[in-house]
């Protein structure tokens, strides 16, 4: 399951704005952009949830975050996928957009991502909708940078929280509370 997982979200944000922005941008950007997915991928592992649809097509990651703890893995993620140079910017992204996330528990919808080849099927629709669908009723909340998702969220049901930019993209924030 990792590897189809990964080869999804690989596939999906190798251009995206917010995943190029963590990433150093050098000649190294494949291997870079790799160990942040197989990062995320370790924690949704251990404190979240790994989506991977039916049909193999779609993938997505949600963290709890309660339950995140520190890890090696953010050292490796410095050093390996954002540079020491970078980690400042990256920092105030993550300090300002702290300010969006709901007060009551929430998961985070970290990565929703669709094999090129099947995107405008409604895929990631449904496997969102599958996700909006669990059990524990918490809110779902997310940040995204890819204009085409802007108007699924809302489409959703998802609340519009607001929105930041920085150096060039914009991130729209959204948030699904459960009844």
């Amino acid at each position: 399951m990792k590897n189809k997982v990964l080869d999804i979200l690989y596939d999906s944000f190798y251009d995206n704005g917010s995943v190029n922005f963590v990433v150093k941008q050098d000649s190294k950007k494949d291997k870079r952009i790799k160990t942040l997915l197989e990062y995320s991928y370790y924690k949704g592992e251990r404190f979240g949830k790994i989506f991977l649809s039916e049909d193999e097509t779609t993938a997505a990651i949600i963290i709890d975050p309660k339950k995140d703890k520190f890890s090696f893995w953010e050292l490796k993620l410095i050093f390996n996928v954002i540079g020491l140079k970078g980690l400042s910017k990256v920092l105030k992204r993550e300090k300002n957009l702290k300010k969006f996330k709901p007060k009551q528990d929430f998961n985070y919808l970290w990565y929703v991502g669709v094999k090129a080849a099947h995107q405008g099927q409604g895929k990631g629709s449904k496997l969102i909708q599958q996700i909006m669908q669990e059990p524990d009723g918490k809110a779902l909340h997310l940040q995204t940078s890819n204009p085409r998702n802007f108007p699924l969220y809302e489409r959703l049901g998802f609340d519009f929280d607001g929105d930041y930019s920085q150096t060039g993209y914009a991130v729209k924030i959204y948030t699904y509370y459960k009844n």
